[in-house]
């Protein structure tokens, strides 16, 4: 007889996805070098020439809108790397960066993107 694959609850896979997406959210911040304190608050899409970030996407089959803020805390955040790079346009000039929140202040780092135009790790805003 073969032998069957475990099953396991559901909340058990949950928190363990949890543990991994923290771990590798503190893995992140060490390689950026930000302050110890600094809590991921998702990904967001950063225009190099206006110094921009991505803010409202509005999509229809004859066209699409694009808004953006020039401050990061307008931005649309993306939950996950790889939403925001099905988003991110690098024929014009944009990238994927990360957001940190430290207190009340807002950091904007670049990060290593496949899609986004990889980046040094260095802040932006």
């Amino acid at each position: 007889m073969g032998q069957s694959k475990p099953i396991y609850p559901l909340d058990s896979l949950i928190s363990e996805a949890i543990v991994r997406r923290k771990q590798k959210n503190k893995a992140e911040q060490k390689n950026l070098d930000l302050p110890t304190g600094a809590k991921f608050a998702g990904y967001l899409i950063f225009v190099h020439s206006t110094k921009e970030f991505l803010n409202q996407v509005e999509d229809s089959p004859k066209e699409s809108i694009r808004k953006f803020a020039e401050t990061p805390e307008y931005a649309h955040r993306f939950e996950s790397l790889h939403d925001a790079n099905k988003s991110v346009r690098p024929e014009n000039g944009e990238s994927v960066v990360a957001l940190f929140k430290l207190g009340q202040m807002l950091i904007v780092a670049q990060v290593n993107n496949e899609l986004g135009g990889g980046g040094s790790g260095e802040t932006l805003h």
